[in-house]
């Protein structure tokens, strides 16, 4: 197991945890920001280190997930960890560089994982896995991020 894997879990349960203590203490409390901000972080990690390891590191499980959906759901973690962190953040109403970027992100995250489920579709040992379905059910994610997204 690489370091980089190592952190990439210890990040995945750091925010699993702190999710939970978020959830578990009152809203707008100290207690809670501190557990959303430590959420927010552990999720921007896991998510980065995800598309890292996925475009540098292959699989060693047989039937492993494939690059391309560990870079997509990465890249679509991501760009939801940030634009929950940006509604929370944000101090007025109005769409900005950020908004039209994040909405970018997902339609070409939602566009490249139907791609990628349509040549899936094509190689029988991926259809027998089931990998086209997941595709097309983290496309249909992106594109309802996307379509929420726009005014």
């Amino acid at each position: 197991m690489t370091p980089i894997l190592i952190v990439h879990i210890g990040a995945g349960i750091l925010g699993i945890l702190s999710g939970a203590a978020a959830v578990s203490v009152r809203k707008g409390e100290r207690l809670h920001r501190a557990f959303g901000t430590v959420f927010f972080a552990s999720l921007l990690t896991t998510s980065a280190l995800a598309v890292y390891l996925g475009l540098f590191v292959p699989p060693t499980a047989p039937g492993g997930a494939p690059p391309s959906a560990s870079v997509s759901v990465g890249i679509l973690t991501f760009y939801l960890v940030a634009t929950a962190w940006m509604t929370v953040r944000r101090k007025q109403a109005g769409v900005g560089p950020f908004e039209y970027g994040a909405l970018l992100g997902a339609l070409s995250v939602a566009a490249a994982l139907v791609i990628f489920g349509l040549h899936s579709a094509s190689i029988p040992a991926d259809r027998l896995r089931g990998y086209p379905v997941r595709y097309y059910i983290f496309a249909s994610m992106a594109g309802f991020a996307a379509a929420s997204t726009s005014r």
